[in-house]
């Protein structure tokens, strides 16, 4: 796609007019700008600009259609590779989980206090969204090539198997293409049963398979002497025993550990073992009868007899020994799809037609073309694709690979050696992985899970993992599988196509930018809106100890910053928040909220005696530590409310806790109070309800 074709409009979503001004000054210079003042607009141009979207910024609440609802419609209807840039002061954490955590590219927080970092970050982000959607499609590409190679290499297998067989054939001195006609009438006759009568219905891999088995049908027949082999007159009894043993000959080739792990070995011992079987139990070497006698024996057994009487018979006549049972009875259902059959398999594989063309076989020279030109150009058409395939991956730092489910193996590209180290063709890469370290347990789960719940009616997915490089550290990525059907074989999971691709400067930021949003500057410690999700979090979590909310203000603060300044006040602040942190368990919580106002979260803590002897400490420590640098009567009061005992919201701890903390302060500071009714009935009982709770 040449630069003028990329998309280049960034769309603006948000209902206040003033945000979508602030976003449009910040990106007009490098893009062009659509404005969207509900959710329901943000979906008409969407459609109408289709294919022309580089970018959504997203408010994450409005009215009506809100930001949810925009990301949901984005995904359902062809928008799900567009970048999508949450914009929020409070983000909701809902957007992050459940069926939108893969939607959000980044979060940019208002204000936007650095329009320039933010417009870079975009910018490289949309930039990374388009490198992936070429590589992507060049992977679709390569694909469908892999898929042509892999049906060639099957034909051409098929092929040798033919030539094998015939070089047996010309030993026992049978008509040449023997094996290949019986697997070419196998293969016809077994299709045409699937679709007449479901009880013998077969998949056309499985189908595919039991025909190239078929053709090995003779080959322990290489065991049976020459004398015997290519005897023109009447066999002997012991003689007929000694040619009969072809069929456990030729089952004992196939039979080995290393054969029987493979369905198309077993199947070839068994069609070697039994197509001399018959309906009526009369056949040989185990006298099996009826339905004993597997489905792909029979088919051989009934494609066999015909091609060796009609190599000595008309057509005619071989078709009514066998609808007579001349050669032993055989399943009526089979035969009886056979002699209807017969004239198209006489037609096609006696009369000079193809023995390949039920499988769309050609003779790879009619195949070629006649100008060496046109060759010429298609090997360099193919070379440059090949060429900017790999400089796309290389460039876009992604990591392509298939997985092959059948033998589970999976082939990365080159750039896997590059970041991970090893080869890139590996058996039981989950296996391999987590002996090696390159993965958590829990993340080798979550990717296997997903794999498993691949559908044809949802093939793809999309989840962040963390796994090791070479050099120790571990990064995140986001993996991204496509999965492979094979509709021949009733739509059987094959394996997948998929990538990797590196998200983690992107993961590492949004780590810091919400870090940022739930932390105070000044003492590192969490603000209001990082305590208020701990609590929150703690009021669904809680057990029977139930927990306390305590509420602490630095007693004469003001007289520090006028007498000492405010780098001083500063000062106090960070060493205040020090203190409360050297002095509370590290599953505590402590945060700033404003001003000289500080709160703890103390859980599975409620003991009303435990809670005493910490906020003695506190206080005790304030005077202690703290007023002996700053001479300003430094000392702390204490407010302190118990869940559930004083309430099970947080609004309503945090409002009885400050109302103790106020309680404190009226009689002078420098102590500790717990909540009790009595203080509902004070003239400061709204203090922070009606301010800033």
């Amino acid at each position: 796609m040449n630069q003028s074709q990329q998309p280049n409009t960034i769309l603006i979503v948000d209902d206040t007019e003033v945000n979508r001004a602030i976003l449009q000054e910040v990106f007009c210079r490098d893009f062009l700008i659509e404005e969207a003042e509900s959710g329901q607009e943000a979906v008409e141009k969407l459609e109408k600009g289709r294919g022309q979207i580089a970018a959504v910024l997203l408010d994450a609440v409005m009215p009506g259609m809100g930001g949810a609802d925009v990301l949901r419609y984005m995904s359902q209807n062809g928008f799900d590779r567009i970048p999508v840039f949450l914009m929020a002061a409070d983000a909701p954490s809902g957007l992050f989980a459940g069926e939108f955590q893969d939607r959000i590219a980044d979060v940019i927080h208002r204000p936007v206090v650095e329009p320039a970092i933010v417009r870079k970050r975009v910018k490289n982000t949309i930039e990374l969204y388009r490198l992936r959607e070429e590589a992507h499609n060049l992977a679709d590409r390569k694909a469908r090539r892999y898929r042509d190679e892999v049906e060639e290499r099957s034909r051409t297998g098929e092929m040798t198997i033919d030539l094998l067989c015939s070089v047996l054939e010309f030993r026992s001195g049978n008509a040449v293409q023997h094996a290949a006609r019986v697997r070419a009438i196998v293969q016809l006759l077994l299709t045409e049963l699937s679709r007449r009568d479901s009880k013998y219905a077969l998949g056309q891999r499985k189908i595919r398979m039991i025909a190239r088995a078929a053709a090995m049908h003779d080959v322990g027949k290489a065991a049976v002497p020459d004398r015997i082999l290519l005897k023109k007159e009447p066999l002997t009894e012991e003689e007929c025993k000694v040619l009969q043993s072809h069929t456990r000959e030729g089952c004992r080739l196939f039979s080995g550990p290393e054969f029987q792990k493979h369905e198309f070995f077993r199947l070839c011992a068994e069609v070697c073992l039994h197509h001399h079987e018959r309906w009526d139990g009369s056949g040989y070497p185990d006298g099996l009868k009826g339905e004993q006698i597997s489905l792909a024996a029979q088919a051989t057994a009934i494609a066999d007899a015909y091609d060796c009487l009609t190599a000595e018979r008309p057509r005619a006549q071989a078709a009514e020994m066998l609808r007579n049972g001349e050669c032993g009875p055989m399943n009526p259902d089979v035969v009886g799809c056979f002699l209807e059959l017969e004239d198209t398999i006489a037609r096609r594989f006696y009369a000079g037609g193809s023995l390949f063309e039920d499988d769309d076989f050609t003779d790879e020279e009619e195949e070629k073309p006649s100008s060496h030109d046109i060759s010429d150009r298609t090997l360099r058409l193919l070379e440059r694709d090949r060429q900017r395939y790999a400089l796309l991956s290389k460039i876009s730092g992604e990591i392509l690979f298939t997985y092959e489910a059948e033998s589970d193996t999976t082939e990365f590209t080159e750039k896997y050696h590059e970041i991970f180290g090893g080869p890139t063709r590996i058996r039981h890469v989950g296996e391999t992985f987590l002996r090696e370290g390159k993965i958590s347990e829990s993340d080798l789960r979550r990717v296997s899970e997903a794999y498993l719940s691949l559908t044809q009616e949802s093939p793809t997915r999309r989840l962040d993992i963390q796994m090791v490089p070479a050099d120790g550290s571990p990064i995140w990525l986001e993996l991204y599988l496509q999965a492979i059907w094979d509709s021949d074989n009733g739509n059987l999971l094959t394996g997948c196509y998929g990538k990797l691709t590196s998200i983690h400067q992107l993961k590492q930021e949004t780590l810091r930018w919400k870090e940022q949003a739930t932390h105070d500057y000044l003492t590192s410690l969490c603000n209001r809106q990082g305590f208020e999700a701990a609590v929150q979090a703690a009021l669904r979590d809680r057990t029977e100890n139930g927990f306390a909310l305590v509420f602490m203000d630095i007693d004469h603060f003001k007289q520090v910053n006028d007498t000492q300044g405010h780098l001083t006040g500063d000062s106090l602040l960070r060493e205040t928040g020090k203190l409360l942190r050297s002095m509370l368990r590290s599953t505590d919580l402590v945060a700033r909220i404003g001003g000289d106002e500080f709160t703890a979260l103390l859980n599975n803590l409620s003991r009303r005696d435990i809670l005493c002897r910490k906020a003695e400490e506190l206080r005790t420590a304030f005077r202690e530590k703290l007023e002996p640098k700053y001479h300003c009567n430094i000392s702390c009061s204490i407010g302190i409310a118990v869940c559930p005992e004083d309430g099970t919201v947080y609004s309503e701890l945090l409002r009885k806790a400050d109302m103790a903390l106020y309680d404190v302060k009226e009689r002078g500071g420098n102590g500790y109070a717990f909540y009790t009714n009595a203080l509902e009935k004070a003239p400061y009982s709204t203090s922070l309800s009606d301010t800033d709770a």
